[in-house]
């Protein structure tokens, strides 16, 4: 018996051993595993590639917007003035007195390498009270737009469309009956080419023009038939004149609070006196709300019947000045350096 079991368990040792052989130590079920052909086929996408048009779009609209901002200067000025003078039983005698002034003044600048624009809008209403009555005190809006092309380092050559008049009607003192003025009555617009020198710290100008038109607006029926601008029963006068202009203009004076404007235009016709107007202004800037504003302005025009002419007199010099001291609010956008390299072409 011991010798049968023997046999079966010399078998089934012998079984279990061939089967393992079978399975992992035949070398003829083994192959080489890089001599094996790889039959799965991937589909190869490259490199990640950029959308070259969408990304030279972006980068030429943001070289355009530091073009703009560049290129583009503003600066608005504007304000509320007041003076009031009050007496109550005071022995030296005097009229109570209030006025107030409202000014808006607008400047735009283009600068390429070669063209320029330069758009000013200047403009003021004022109203003044004494003893109960009141009258206007300062009326006028001024437009101009002056293109430029360099010639050389200071001088250019312009064109320049200036229009002006003021906005509401005037009468002649005491009796505020008789219309001195009204909206395009007298109004001006000057269109003129001409040369341009600009000094090396852009704060003096000097446009001549010597073959220019103009255009003089009389549009109130009753003004036009007394000639009172011009010639009696002409709402419209052209002419061809001689324009001129000289402007300084500087800022930061006095630690930063101050700055000064002063204008001389002449037109002339080549026939007759020259008109010319001056201005002078003085802004000064305290804090960022309160300022304070002097302007002057004289004006010589032999067209003009001025209250010295209507009384029998000679002279057609007209002045005015007015003084201020109220809320201002200044406005300048900063200065922007160029851009790297200039803008592309859009596609």
């Amino acid at each position: 018996m011991k010798r049968i079991l023997a046999v079966l368990i010399s078998f089934l040792l012998f079984s279990a051993q061939n089967q393992a052989n079978g399975q992992f130590t035949q070398k003829s079920n083994i192959q080489n595993i890089s001599t094996l052909v790889d039959t799965l086929k991937i589909k190869d996408k490259g490199p990640d590639v950029v959308n070259i048009k969408i990304f030279d779009e972006a980068y030429n609209n943001y070289l355009l917007m530091l073009q703009r901002r560049h290129r583009n200067w503003v600066q608005i000025k504007s304000g509320w003035l007041i003076n009031q003078t009050s007496f109550s039983n005071w022995a030296a005698g005097g009229n109570n007195y209030f006025a107030s002034r409202t000014f808006l003044n607008v400047e735009h600048k283009y600068t390429a390498p070669t063209f320029n624009i330069h758009s000013i809008f200047d403009g003021a209403f004022g109203l003044q009270t004494t003893d109960g009555v009141t009258r206007k005190s300062e009326d006028y809006f001024k437009l101009s737009i002056t293109p430029s092309w360099r010639l050389a380092r200071h001088w250019e050559i312009s064109a320049s469309v200036l229009f002006n008049s003021q906005f509401a009607n005037s009468f002649i003192p005491p009796a505020d009956v008789i219309l001195a003025a009204s909206f395009m009555a007298p109004g001006y617009l000057t269109g003129s080419v001409g040369m341009k020198y600009n000094n090396l710290s852009k704060t003096l100008e000097v446009y001549v023009a010597p073959a220019s038109g103009m255009m003089l607006f009389v549009l109130n029926e009753q003004l036009a038939a007394q000639g009172r601008y011009g010639e009696k029963g002409r709402k419209v006068i052209p002419k061809l004149i001689n324009y001129n202009r000289v402007t300084y203009k500087k800022g930061n004076l006095v630690r930063g609070m101050m700055s000064v404007f002063a204008q001389m235009e002449t037109y002339w016709d080549y026939q007759t006196v020259p008109r010319m107007v001056g201005e002078l202004k003085f802004d000064f800037k305290f804090t960022k709300i309160l300022g304070a504003n002097i302007r002057m302005q004289a004006i010589y025009d032999d067209k003009i019947n001025t209250p010295s002419i209507n009384a029998g007199g000679k002279s057609y010099f007209q002045f005015t000045e007015t003084v201020g001291f109220g809320l201002t609010y200044n406005f300048t956008t900063p200065k922007h350096p160029a851009p790297p390299e200039a803008p592309r072409k859009k596609r």
